[in-house]
């Protein structure tokens, strides 16, 4: 009796023993995977705070790129102090504030943007509160390096010419005229015809094909990209009032201006967001001072252009456009004094005798023999885009 009691006991001990392991083993289970569950939490909204600092920096970027003379570039490294562009913006239940930091003695300059993102919003971001923080440092480089630039094709014939001048020393003469009507594609280039001549450099992403013209300058084919940018449009969730624009057919909840015949259409010295302007009747339009026209739609001038100022950083057209045809067209008129910008149509001469200024676009159109005079004062016009050069995450 007494050795069966024993190996009842050795059982019982065995059972319990047996229990104590699985509870141990499950009560582990369970601990690891709250704390799987707290590190996934924590994972979640650590990367959720990463999103909201990145898009701190995306607005920062914008707004130093916008030209407005409001913390934009120009504006953030002449104060050559550390300025807070964003505080507590709020964003995806969280929030962020971004600082900009001029660096004196870079060439060219160069600027920091620090941006924090905190989940929830907060500021300065406290304990317990996730924090993401993260650097990135960006450059100025002219829009209008070139006479001509496109993305896809630069097209030239029946004696088109690009050279160049500074309307900074005064009106362009053909006697005075310089050699940097530079042409660049990061498609390709294609000249046609006895007379046509670029009196600058020539390079092209793809190929350079010449059909009796001359190039003065380097001919480059298989560059790399200029790489040519989306720009911010800061035309908002509405179009210009109308109040500036005198003459046409205005109509401010469409935001399209329609030329009435031959009659002028004039704009005031300001910024104005358009959907579209067609002046294919014959209107001309008329500037007096600095005008920037932001188009999100199509631009047909065809009674031509006349800036008074004949200063073409004077007019500058900013096209968000995006078509695989020609959303600017030029018609009409002796010379014209502008700058354009439209990175995602293309831009057709039509009739034009003399254009002075420079043109960034998709594909570029001038096969009807128009003079392109590249003015290298916007070179050092306010209008640039900023590009990214450094990113790092420091927390």
């Amino acid at each position: 009796m007494g050795g069966s009691g024993g190996q009842r006991g050795i059982v019982l001990v065995t059972i319990v023993l047996i229990l104590s392991l699985l509870l141990g083993a499950v009560t582990g289970v369970v601990l690891s995977t709250r704390t799987d569950l707290r590190t996934a939490g924590n994972l979640k909204r650590r990367a959720k705070a990463f999103y909201i600092a990145q898009a701190g920096l995306e607005h920062a970027w914008q707004e130093l790129m916008d030209g407005d003379g409001w913390n934009d570039f120009k504006a953030v490294f002449a104060n050559q102090e550390t300025s807070v562009l964003f505080r507590k913006e709020p964003f995806s239940a969280g929030s962020y504030t971004v600082t900009a930091e001029p660096l004196p003695g870079t060439t060219p300059n160069r600027i920091r943007l620090i941006a924090s993102g905190c989940l929830p919003a907060a500021e300065p971001c406290p304990a317990g509160h996730s924090l993401s923080v993260i650097e990135g440092q960006f450059i100025a480089t002219p829009i209008f390096s070139h006479a001509l630039l496109a993305r896809e094709q630069v097209a030239l014939s029946r004696g088109a010419l690009t050279d160049s001048f500074d309307s900074r020393l005064g009106p362009y003469t053909p006697s005075g005229a310089g050699s940097h009507g530079d042409v660049a594609s990061d498609g390709e280039i294609q000249l046609a015809g006895a007379r046509t001549e670029v009196r600058g450099n020539a390079r092209a992403g793809s190929r350079i094909l010449q059909r009796g013209s001359r190039v003065t300058g380097d001919i480059v084919t298989g560059a790399p990209a200029v790489g040519i940018p989306s720009l911010y449009s800061p035309c908002g969730a509405s179009f210009s009032k109308g109040s500036g624009i005198s003459g046409g057919q205005y109509d401010r909840s469409s935001g399209v201006l329609m030329g009435i015949g031959s009659a002028p259409v004039t704009f005031a010295e300001g910024s104005y967001c358009l959907k579209e302007i067609d002046l294919r009747n014959g209107g001309r339009l008329f500037v007096k001072g600095g005008v920037t026209l932001h188009l999100l739609g199509q631009g047909r001038f065809g009674g031509g252009i006349n800036n008074l100022t004949q200063v073409p950083g004077n007019l500058k057209v900013f096209s968000a456009f995006s078509s695989k045809g020609y959303g600017i067209t030029l018609s009409g008129g002796a010379g014209v004094s502008l700058a354009i910008y439209a990175a995602h149509t293309g831009v057709r001469f039509q009739g034009q005798k003399d254009f002075f200024g420079a043109v960034v676009a998709a594909r570029i159109d001038n096969e009807e023999g128009t003079r392109i005079h590249f003015d290298q004062a916007l070179e050092a016009n306010d209008s640039v885009f900023v590009k990214r050069v450094a990113w790092r995450e420091l927390f």
